[in-house]
């Protein structure tokens, strides 16, 4: 692996442990609960419409 792997990799990784410890913090009140449950519904039909899209239009 050279060197400007781990400069491109360390950053990403790093933002997400921190957001997870956050998130992990924030799991314990109903309302980020809520939200999260609302939110992860969302997410999946926008991949899958990426999805289908590439898909269908060949990209």
């Amino acid at each position: 692996m050279s060197p400007g792997t781990l400069g491109v990799v360390l950053p990403s990784f790093v933002i997400i442990l921190l957001i997870a410890a956050v998130l992990k913090n924030l799991m314990k009140y109903a309302g980020v609960n809520a939200f999260l449950s609302g939110v992860r519904p969302c997410v999946i039909a926008m991949i899958l419409a990426t999805a289908i899209g590439m898909l269908l239009w060949g990209a």
